[in-house]
């Protein structure tokens, strides 16, 4: 298996930073601070961080800000607690962040389908100050290649120039590991073996999604405003899940799924369709990580709530 540093230079996540004094704003130069400075206001020095490749400005942090040179510390940390464990390495906003996988589990099958998933350690970092340096717990499906199940992180550190991998933390992060994997998989085993017909489905986003509040106001009046979100939402997830049930053969011929199909039409949805504006895999990705799937949290809970 590949090292992690292989797979950095192979996704363009080898290059080098400097970092350059942002001096004041004013009149005779074109520097910036942030926006909650005035201009010409003494403040601790800041720094921007530059791309030495491209020249590109990645981030503006404060003064006491360690400066890294690469993100080849990210890489050494996890090389270290995980040898010969590396699976992928994204870039994210022209290297403004990073986020490096590792496979420690092998994939595992839902219950008695074919569905598998992949559990995921996924370190992240960045050079905006946007993360601290995490690790965190992910897994992915392999039917739709979705980010399911983030979970807290397992190891955190606001930046890691003095840090020095321990034993003892490596066990105490393998053990968050395979204590949410279990977790997990026992939830989605139970969900795989709970029957749910589409007519539930379509009940399930209702409740989901509720009705607009009722305008007093404009009794007799249907408020277009109100109702289009809710129902580009619930079509939305009701085309997700004829998708999902359409790729089991039971389901194609009886019109019906379980409540992990169930859960996993929402989850498509909520990360890569609902909304507006970017779509790409990496915003996918990034509202995933930045913990902005909410709505497929409360779909989930809901599910598994209603298993007797």
């Amino acid at each position: 298996m590949p090292k992690i540093h292989e797979i950095m230079k192979e996704a363009g996540a080898d290059f080098n930073v400097r970092y350059r004094a942002a001096g004041y704003e004013s009149d005779y130069s074109g520097t910036t601070i942030p926006t909650k400075y005035k201009a010409g206001t003494e403040r601790l020095q800041y720094k921007w961080v530059v791309r030495e490749d491209t020249k590109e400005p990645l981030g503006l942090v404060g003064g006491d800000y360690p400066e890294e040179r690469n993100y080849n510390y990210l890489a050494d940390i996890a090389e270290e607690y995980f040898p010969d464990s590396a699976h992928s390495v994204k870039l994210l906003g022209d290297g403004k962040r990073i986020a490096i996988s590792q496979r420690i589990y092998d994939a595992r099958e839902v219950g008695r389908s074919t569905d598998m998933i992949q559990p995921t350690l996924v370190w992240i970092s960045s050079f905006d100050g946007s993360w601290a340096t995490k690790a965190h717990n992910m897994m992915l499906r392999f039917f739709c290649t979705n980010q399911l199940g983030i979970g807290n992180s397992l190891f955190t550190v606001r930046h890691t120039k003095n840090h020095v991998p321990t034993l003892a933390e490596r066990a105490k992060i393998l053990e968050g590991h395979k204590a949410w994997v279990d977790n997990y998989m026992n939830q989605a085993d139970a969900l795989s073996e709970v029957p749910f017909t589409s007519d539930q489905m379509n009940h399930f986003v209702k409740m989901l999604i509720p009705d607009p509040k009722f305008n007093h106001a404009r009794p007799h009046v249907y408020d277009v405003r109100s109702w289009r979100p809710v129902i580009e939402k619930r079509e939305g997830i009701m085309d997700n899940w004829y998708k999902e049930i359409k790729n089991t053969l039971v389901g194609s011929l009886r019109n019906e799924g379980n409540k992990w199909l169930a859960y996993n039409a929402v989850q498509s949805f909520n990360q890569h369709e609902q909304g507006k504006g970017d779509r790409s895999e990496e915003k996918s990705l990034l509202r995933a990580l930045d913990g902005k799937l909410q709505f497929s949290d409360k779909a989930l809970k809901m599910l598994t709530n209603s298993i007797g």
